[in-house]
């Protein structure tokens, strides 16, 4: 199994660690009954923190399976990226990224004068640039940096659907 959630609770880190190293156990246990195999070398932790604490400094590994897991600073979680305290910044940080590098590939298509139709270049937006954008929008609150560099993000690709020149 490559993927597993194993949560836990307590007022501090180090009182999760060992629940979270049991808690590995038991699924192992668990598992061998199933013959199934767990791989705790692709395994990501993460120690949540209240909004009004600092982030967490605490990077005592989790030992699962005799695999060391130092915390990170995030996690991915069905393509959303969750930091310490859910601040939806390294999310749409990370989907900026990729709609990026898909807005590179997509732009060589065609050029002010050349290449695809103004309509298939919308369409083009539409279905590979804006999900790809938008992806958790409707999980976390978007903040007004976040919101300004899809709004500049949707400016450019405006401008590359309609053929227009960027303005001075």
């Amino acid at each position: 199994v490559d993927g597993f959630d194993v949560t836990t609770y307590s007022l501090a880190h180090s009182t999760n660690i060992p629940k979270l190293e049991g808690q590995y156990e038991d699924m192992e246990k668990q598992g061998e009954l199933l013959d199934i195999k767990f791989s705790p070398e692709k395994t990501e932790v993460v120690h949540w923190t209240r909004t009004h604490q600092h982030d967490c400094q605490d990077k005592t590994p989790v030992n699962m399976g005799g695999h060391l897991i130092t915390p990170a600073e995030f996690v991915r979680w069905i393509g959303l990226f969750l930091d310490q305290k859910r601040n939806p910044r390294t999310h749409f940080a990370k989907r900026v990224a990729a709609s990026n590098a898909t807005w590179n590939a997509v732009r060589t298509l065609a050029t002010a004068h050349s290449g695809i139709s103004p309509h298939n270049r919308r369409k083009l937006v539409l279905q590979m640039l804006v999900p790809k954008l938008t992806y958790g929008s409707e999980v976390f609150q978007i903040t007004k940096s976040s919101l300004s560099i899809a709004t500049s993000f949707f400016h450019s690709a405006i401008q590359w659907v309609t053929g227009n020149w960027k303005t001075t």
